[in-house]
This record gives structure tokens, sequence and C-alpha cells, in this order.
């Protein structure tokens, strides 16, 4: 029983996103917040160590008075993560809200959990998301190339 619980969490963990509002409830960097490359995965995810010095704690350090992103302050940040950040839609005077994002319109079901676990385990170990390498992807990403080669 134990284990079932545990696979539960799983999924839940998974599937619950924050939806960004006036950015007070979600950290910046530990929160599943920026949707990039298909998922939402915190920050740290994505972004070295390094990075993180910038001093942000919530979401809300990085959103100027008007309710637009602070862009400057986001300069140091790898470009596709930036573009990500800069592309989520603020809406300054409503409360950050947690939603599960395998619906249409965020609200957790079990139903739509247990589809959400038969799908992962559907999924062979081989083509899980563990083998990529998001830190990998962001450095190629960055690389000055010619576009036709």
């Amino acid at each position: 029983m134990f284990r079932s619980i545990m696979k539960a969490k799983e999924v839940v963990t998974r599937g619950m996103v924050w939806k960004v509002g006036d950015g007070s409830k979600k950290f910046f960097w530990n929160d599943p917040w920026v949707y990039f490359l298909g998922v939402y995965k915190p920050l740290r995810h994505w972004v070295e160590v390094e990075t993180q010095d910038i001093p942000i704690v919530t979401v809300q350090d990085a959103i100027l008075a008007g309710g637009f992103w602070n862009e400057p302050l986001l300069l140091s940040l790898p470009m596709p993560i930036k573009s990500a950040i800069t592309s989520t839609i603020i809406r300054a005077n409503i409360p950050d809200k947690l939603v599960w994002q395998f619906t249409k319109k965020g609200n957790f079901s079990a139903k739509s959990a247990y589809h959400v676990a038969a799908f992962f385990k559907a999924i062979s170990p081989q083509a899980s998301t563990s083998s990529f390498n998001p830190k990998l992807y962001l450095q190629i990403s960055q690389l000055k190339i010619p576009y036709r080669v």
C-alpha cells in the first residue's frame, strides 16, 4: 500500500503546476511555473547554479510594479529560458493558483490522475525524460552557428 501511495504522490507532484498571477506564492527557482520544452519544471532544473545568484526569491521579485517582467534582472539567464519566462502571462491582481496541468480547465480528478499514471507506466525506461539532459540542450541552443550549412 505504501508503494501505491508513493506512486500517487509522484503523479500528483508531476501534474500540479503554478499558474502565474501576482507571483507572490511561487518560488522563482524551486516551483514548476515556467513552461519550457513541453514541460513544467522548476527553473533550477534548467539553469546552472551560478546563474541562481540573481537576487530573486519569489516570481513576484522578477515582476515590475506595472505588471511587466523585469527583463534587465533576467539578462544573465540563458536566452531560451528568458524567452520562456517573459512569454508567461502575468495576472497582477490575481493570486497564484496551483492547477492540474493534464486537464484543460486545470482541475484535478482521480480519473485524469489514473490516465497520467498509466501513461507514465507505459513509457519504457529508455524513453523516459530522465535520459534527457536539459543543461546540454541549453548549451547547444546557445552555440553561435549558421542557420544553414
